[in-house]
Order: structure tokens, then C-alpha cells, then sequence
């Protein structure tokens, strides 16, 4: 209980000093996500933020973004049992061969593989 209320206040203090384009990504990343927008976000060019982005998460935008709707995914599949066509459109895949393809780009493993391997360690 003590961890968890630890582990709870450290998330939030995170947050709060999270830039306006993290925090824009973590909330509305199941949408359309332009890297113009973000970098307005932030007060920046196009151009700059791209670079100012990288240098802050080691990142591009746009791969960064990718990461964060897989491991979103990830935990969907891990904790339900929704069908992987509905997991791709709620983490803002317009189609499951476009989040099949991300997925596999980002862990190497399709995301029916990686559903089967963590059911037998579950």
C-alpha cells in the first residue's frame, strides 16, 4: 500500500512536469496526432521540435508515438480479451495490417504471437 501510494505520487509529479506535447501524446494518442500540432504545442518550428523532441525522449515524434500506442496495446492484450482488430483501432491504427505492421516493426513479434507467448507465462 505504501509503494503503490509512493509509486501513484511520483506518476503525478512526472506529469505535471511532463512538456505540453508528452502530455498531448499520453492523452490523445488513440487520434490523429500531427507533429505540426505538437510542435505548436511547444512554441517551435516543425523542424526545431523535431530535433528538440529527439534530443528530450531519443526519439522521433512520430516513432515515439508508435511506441506508445504499442505498449498501449500490449497492456490491452495482456488484460482483456478484446479482439485484436477492435485493439488496433483503440490505440489509433486505422486498420489491423497497419497496427500488425507497427507492432512487428516495434517488438519483432506479431501482436497474435505475443498474445499466445504472454497467455502461457500468464
Amino acid at each position: 500500500p505504501v509503494n503503490d501510494l509512493f509509486y501513484y505520487l511520483y506518476r503525478k509529479i512526472i506529469e505535471q512536469n511532463e512538456s505540453p506535447s508528452l502530455q498531448y501524446i499520453r492523452l490523445h494518442y488513440n487520434e490523429q496526432v500531427s507533429i505540426q500540432y505538437l510542435a505548436q504545442l511547444e512554441g517551435y518550428t516543425k523542424s526545431y521540435f523535431s530535433e528538440w523532441f529527439r534530443r528530450k525522449t531519443g526519439m522521433i515524434p512520430s516513432v515515439y508515438l508508435r511506441h506508445f500506442r504499442i505498449e498501449r496495446a500490449k497492456n490491452l492484450m495482456l488484460d482483456t480479451a478484446i479482439p485484436l482488430t477492435n485493439i488496433a483501432f483503440l490505440v489509433g491504427y486505422n486498420s489491423q495490417s497497419s497496427f500488425t505492421r507497427a507492432f512487428r516493426e516495434t517488438t519483432g513479434l506479431s501482436p497474435q504471437y505475443f498474445r499466445s507467448q504472454m497467455k502461457l507465462v500468464n
